[in-house]
């Protein structure tokens, strides 16, 4: 369910555009030097489990 409400979010409010929702999110939260390592994690796995994106 929430997974279907933040993509009807970033669609309807950010275009679809992940980038942009990231950048809105950014400005309003303080992350956390862990919380950024665990989104480059999720960047680096998605990168590896497809490569020709």
């Amino acid at each position: 369910m929430q997974t279907a409400e933040i993509e009807e979010l970033v669609e309807k409010k950010f275009a679809g555009s992940i980038p942009a929702f990231l950048t809105a999110f950014t400005k309003s939260q303080q992350l956390t030097a862990d919380e950024i390592q665990e989104m480059q994690q999720m960047i680096d796995r998605f990168r590896k489990e497809h490569p020709d994106d």
